[in-house]
């Protein structure tokens, strides 16, 4: 039978399971989140995640902050048509939905630091770990990423 970590080690979400609720919302109002007693554990973990990845918290914006935000971002022609709560929903949303299409472009010494710094927050030592799954997106980026997950990961072999 095989391990349930193997496809786990990667999940970021993943790694606010099972803690407690109460000291994972007060961490959330202690990043500057308005957030409710009797929030969800799963959208306390979205908080987390954002917390973790060093997003910017938008509850402790002003109405117009927030507008110049949607604005340079390309988001809603109009925010100022916009209440405080949606702006908020719609910048966390575009968040979420972030890409950056030149991650190619970037020399490859760069890249590399990416994969590092991606892996240095896996759990140590990986059991039974699948190979990453930015690794499946294209050859260049797993030949470069494979070679870094094998020399800066360690593996705990159970025979």
């Amino acid at each position: 039978m095989q391990s349930a970590s193997k496809d786990s080690y990667w999940k970021f979400i993943e790694r606010f399971e099972g803690g407690n609720a109460a000291s994972y919302r007060r961490q959330v109002r202690e990043a500057g989140y308005d957030i409710a007693e009797n929030t969800r554990g799963d959208q306390v973990r979205k908080y987390l995640a954002r917390i973790q990845l060093g997003l910017l918290c938008y509850d402790s914006c002003s109405i117009s902050e927030l507008e110049k935000y949607i604005k340079a971002r390309g988001i809603h022609k109009h925010p100022e048509k916009l209440n405080r709560g949606t702006l908020i929903k719609r910048l966390m949303s575009a968040d979420e939905d972030r890409e950056f299409p030149r991650f190619m472009d970037l020399p490859p010494e760069l890249r590399n630091s990416i994969y590092e710094s991606v892996m240095d927050e896996y759990a140590k030592p990986l059991t039974n770990p699948a190979q990453p799954p930015f690794a499946l997106v294209s050859r260049q980026v797993r030949n470069e990423a494979l070679s870094t997950f094998y020399s800066c990961c360690t593996f705990k072999v159970d025979l």
